[in-house]
């Protein structure tokens, strides 16, 4: 089991992308803060990866989003730890936003 990560009040992220790596960005409701949201490769065997749902301090108001980088191009299952998943396509050197506040509940 890991440690829930610590809460962040920083907007900025600083995303590491480029040819063979992309990016994931999930809106997630805000009763989901500190939560962890894993993702795997939908393909198979594969790194399985995680970050905590944080808030976003934007402009026009707050979000809570899950940030992860460096992923692989191609179909990521991102897994809702109160059951489920949805996946998602991570494109080579972009970033992908998915908004699971309609897909999650």
């Amino acid at each position: 089991m890991h440690e829930p990560a610590p809460s962040s009040t920083a907007s900025g992220v600083v995303l590491d992308i480029g040819r063979g790596t992309g990016a994931l960005v999930m809106l997630v409701d805000a009763d989901r803060e500190g939560e962890e949201i894993d993702t795997e490769p939908a393909w198979g065997a594969g790194q399985h990866t995680h970050a905590a749902v944080l808030p976003r301090f934007l402009p026009f108001g707050t979000v809570h989003a899950v940030v992860i980088a460096g992923l692989p191009p191609g179909a990521h299952r991102i897994l809702d730890p109160r059951g489920g998943s949805v996946v998602a396509e991570v494109r080579d050197g972009e970033v992908t936003q998915v908004d699971l506040r309609t897909k999650f509940t």
